[in-house]
């Protein structure tokens, strides 16, 4: 076995030729690069070169780097421990803390830390002690050792001779570690009354809370929260429900929850499931401060108009979960999908019902309730949300008018690409001819088909064009339609029927073949016959055309002519 392995070149200063050449280790950088671990170390065991040459040290950090990319951590402990002789001090720490890194991403941070002591104990002056002391503390940290942690780290600290890490997620980290080792001051005073990122706030925020000083946190939450142009707004709004009181703050609590749903908070299922509850209570009180008879739903709904604000949204909800009926359920579902809308909340009524234990993903609402939130998401262009509430949508109710309706969510499903479920809701307006003699609306449903056209989607708008060339009588847009069905069969590489389109269009009342819509519709009838090789057929189109427009288009045309008879000239003048 061991004759085969020296014939092979795997075992470095056991044979092999030695000569691992700059075009082998710079392959090997590329594939590591690309993160192709395993095809490094195949190119890397090829020619190893022998340590002490010059080249071995590169080829064996490429070796580490590959294995790290492998997940071979044993492999990589094994290698790190047989570091030659001739080998730099340099590479030797390098080596050895790649190892120790590598067993900590993994799982075994005694291991690593045994590793690290080690390292300390070799070179106490090396320039990369800081490093391994932070390693250390994080060893300590990945085993729940959290007063090993903060020891670990004080030390890095005493060592580094800095109050606060440079970078954020680093003092984030260090305060975690203090703050669960119960150095909440220490925590909050490396920490500092300005912490440089949002979660750096969050943390300083929970720490004061923790510290009973919630009226602090509270206020820091809130100020946080109001911040213009808050990229962390749902996360701050969050904080402030956490930290609102438990009676009083209850309408305040339900608000900011709302509000941190409107503003995206993280983990939005959790903040939804808090919200509902939030409701509940708040609900509740006021049903007790109220004398709300319990099964009442209309004495609820009732009051619940007249309060508004979070308490009417509170008093809707509890309808809305509780109610006694299927009607009244019904009812506060959809008045309190309108009450956030008018609080410039539609998101977070989108979310409550959307992600809501009780709503089946929105399976569970009405139909007019889905159209609503269809409705607001599309206003506050939440596209994709909007289309999320309008596919649940299998039979509308009577409130709404079908052909504007499914004219709409048609624009919006070929707008998002769903060019199918798109073209049928057009094909249910038209089911509705008589809408599309209205010239407005068949505008608007044209403009779908024209997105299908700029989708290259020319068989199911040529399929629309035609419906509305059948539903419609006036010449004018007749004449347009035809003009739009031959693009959709040039489109389609359907040259010869694209040519006869276009020659009806230009003959179509109510103008001529020599007005402007005509030349245009003869010009485009020319080129598709010459794609559909009737060659002479074009050439008397383009020559008829010409002397019937400017210069600049009688050049163009002469260009043409030109290539169909193979005389490549320009024409008279052109330049």
């Amino acid at each position: 076995m061991a004759c085969a392995l020296v014939v092979a070149g795997m075992v470095p200063g056991l044979g092999g030729s030695g000569v691992a050449s700059a075009a082998d280790l710079d392959a090997a950088a590329s594939q590591v690069a690309s993160g192709l671990g395993g095809l490094a170390l195949e190119t890397l065991a090829e020619e190893p070169p022998e340590p002490g040459e010059a080249s071995w040290e590169r080829w064996a950090r490429l070796r580490v780097r590959a294995l790290r990319q492998q997940g071979a951590v044993e492999e990589l402990a094994r290698f790190s421990e047989s570091v030659p002789d001739s080998a730099t001090s340099e590479y030797d720490r390098w080596v050895r803390q790649q190892a120790a890194e590598a067993e900590l991403e993994t799982g075994s941070p005694a291991q690593a830390r045994r590793r690290l002591v080690r390292l300390l104990a070799a070179y106490p002056e090396a320039p990369e002690v800081q490093r391994w002391l932070r390693q250390i503390y994080r060893t300590f940290a990945a085993e729940g050792r959290w007063e090993d942690a903060a020891t670990a780290l004080r030390r890095h600290r005493q060592a580094e001779g800095s109050d606060s890490p440079e970078e954020a997620a680093e003092a984030n980290e260090q305060a975690r570690i203090l703050m669960r080792a119960g150095d909440k001051e220490d925590a909050l005073a490396l920490l500092g009354e300005d912490p440089r990122d949002a979660e750096g706030r969050t943390l300083r925020i929970r720490l004061l809370a923790s510290l009973d000083r919630k009226g602090d946190a509270y206020e820091e939450a809130r100020a946080w929260a109001e911040e213009s142009a808050n990229p962390q707004a749902g996360r701050a709004w969050r904080l402030v429900a956490d930290l609102a009181g438990e009676q009083e703050g209850l309408d305040v609590r339900v608000a900011a929850l709302e509000r941190a749903l409107q503003e995206g908070a993280p983990r939005s299922a959790a903040v939804v499931e808090r919200t509902w509850e939030a409701y509940l209570r708040l609900g509740e009180l006021l049903g007790s401060e109220e004398d709300l008879p319990p099964g009442e739903d209309a004495a609820w709904i009732e009051r619940a108009d007249a309060l508004g604000g979070p308490e009417g949204r509170a008093l809707l909800a509890r309808v809305a979960l509780l109610g006694s009926s299927s009607e009244a359920r019904a009812e506060a579902r959809l008045g309190l999908a309108r009450e956030l809308e008018d609080a410039e909340r539609g998101g977070a009524a989108s979310l409550l019902y959307r992600e809501g234990p009780a709503f089946e993903g929105g399976e569970a609402l009405s139909p007019l309730v889905q159209v609503h939130l269809g409705q607001i998401a599309q206003g506050e262009k939440r596209f994709e949300d909007a289309l999320y509430w309008m596919n649940r949508v299998e039979d509308l109710p009577d409130e709404v008018k079908p052909a504007p309706w499914w004219l709409t969510r048609a624009r919006l499903r070929v707008q998002l690409g769903r060019y199918a479920a798109g073209a049928a809701d057009l094909k249910r307006v038209l089911d509705e001819p008589d809408r599309l003699r209205d010239s407005q609306f068949r505008q608007r449903f044209l403009q779908v088909a024209f997105d299908l056209q700029q989708a290259e989607r020319y068989d199911t708008a040529l399929e629309v064009f035609r419906g509305v060339y059948d539903a419609v009588e006036e010449d004018k847009a007749r004449r347009e339609l035809l003009y739009w069905m031959g693009e959709c069969r040039a489109g389609l590489g359907e040259h010869q029927q694209a040519a006869d389109l276009f020659l009806r269009s230009a003959a179509h009342r109510p103008g001529s073949v020599a007005d402007r819509w005509g030349r245009t519709a003869r010009f485009q009838a020319a080129r598709s016959l010459a794609k559909a090789d009737y060659t002479e057929e074009a050439r008397r189109l383009f020559r008829n055309l010409l002397g019937g427009g400017t210069d600049s288009q009688d050049r163009a045309i002469q260009r043409r002519l030109n290539r169909l008879t193979g005389d490549t000239a320009d024409a008279p003048g052109s330049p």
